[in-house]
């Protein structure tokens, strides 16, 4: 993770606890949580946007988390049970040359009820409104790149960067996608369209982005993916394959023999559909294709990729020493609630009495 160029490390969320679930012991949660923020200060990650899994913890856990870190939690919309923002809707953070704005948004579709995030001590406030507010807050003070942190869903993304068309990039975490080539968000908005990237979940990967920077770029920066054309020309020629499998297909179906006709007539529907399916698909690549800009020195222009995480990171020994203490109060708590009395079914007639101790 280390890179001799100017480098930032941000994460979207539901890093620090497994599961929302509340059969879990709160002391293994807040452990767990707390040897991965020890684990991302030594990284050196720069911001954190929390998500449902996060919250789930509860807001004094989650206040715990983030005042052991030694970088700032982000939540523009974000509230407590009165209001009151938890954490800085935004950071600004300086990355070589660059003044990078961050800001970050949870989602209001995470599968959690209001009801239940009010009783963790939450409230999750529209995250179009807070964007539009946010941004304009960073475009007044001349930030090079807004980078929205987020634990949206999909639709939430491009609704958030239509309202706020200032962000370029967007960091994305809860639709735990692998997206090795950046969705487009918004193309309609021209040069002020956005990329939205995910690495997966459960840190098995990590999302690198390198920027390549002209010195003629505009600012705030507009970016173009240095690999577009190359992986759009791919998945054409891809889709130019499945087209003439499937034409070919339709061509074996009208004269193989089939059972009877209607089967046939089911098949070659299939077909049929599957093909129209391709022919749409593979127009939709020509024409993203052809608005692929050409090299323009006033765009700085990325390469996206998604790194397996070595397991030998836990090897380093403070990592280490960390997770064995984990692993090791983990076992204890499990054998303390394994030996707790629990109530026998009762009998017909006869009131239950406490198991004996295993």
């Amino acid at each position: 993770m280390r890179s001799e160029a100017p480098t930032l490390v941000v994460e979207a969320g539901d890093a620090f606890a497994d599961t929302v679930s509340t059969e879990v012991a709160p002391e293994l949660v807040a452990k767990r949580g707390t040897v991965i923020v020890e684990a991302f200060n030594r990284i050196g990650v720069a911001a954190y946007t929390p998500g449902e899994r996060d919250l789930s913890a509860g807001l004094d856990q989650l206040k715990a988390w983030a005042g052991g870190a030694k970088f700032p939690f982000v939540a523009a919309n974000l509230v407590d049970r009165d209001g009151k923002s938890i954490f800085a809707p935004s950071v600004v953070l300086p990355v070589g040359e660059l003044e990078v704005g961050v800001v970050g948004l949870v989602g209001q579709r995470l599968g959690l009820a209001p009801d239940v995030l009010g009783a963790n001590g939450f409230a999750v406030l529209d995250p179009v409104a807070a964007a539009r507010q946010a941004v304009a807050k960073l475009s007044a003070e001349g930030v090079d790149l807004v980078v929205a942190l987020t634990h949206l869903d999909p639709g939430e993304e491009e609704a958030v960067q239509a309202a706020a068309p200032a962000i370029a990039l967007v960091v994305g975490s809860h639709a735990g996608r692998m997206l090795h080539v950046p969705r487009p968000l918004n193309p309609g908005l021209a040069e002020r369209a956005a990329v939205a990237v995910d690495a997966g979940s459960r840190g098995k990967y990590l999302g690198r982005l390198d920027l390549y920077l002209p010195r003629t770029a505009k600012r705030p920066l507009l970016l173009a993916n240095l690999n577009q054309a190359g992986e759009l020309r791919g998945q054409v020629l891809a889709l130019r394959r499945e087209v003439a499998r499937a034409e070919e297909n339709i061509k074996k179906a009208k004269t193989e023999p089939a059972s009877s006709e209607a089967q046939r007539a089911r098949r070659l529907q299939g077909l049929q559909a599957s093909l129209e399916r391709n022919r749409r698909t593979l127009e939709d690549r020509r024409a993203e294709l052809a608005r692929v800009p050409a090299p323009d020195p006033s765009y700085a222009w990325f390469k996206n990729e998604l790194v397996p995480v070595s397991v030998s990171l836990i090897a380093a020994p403070e990592i280490s020493a960390s997770v064995q203490a984990f692993l090791g109060q983990s076992a204890t708590t499990s054998a303390a609630a394994t030996a707790r009395p629990t109530a026998a079914p009762a009998a017909a007639g006869r009131p239950s009495s406490p198991a004996p101790a295993r």
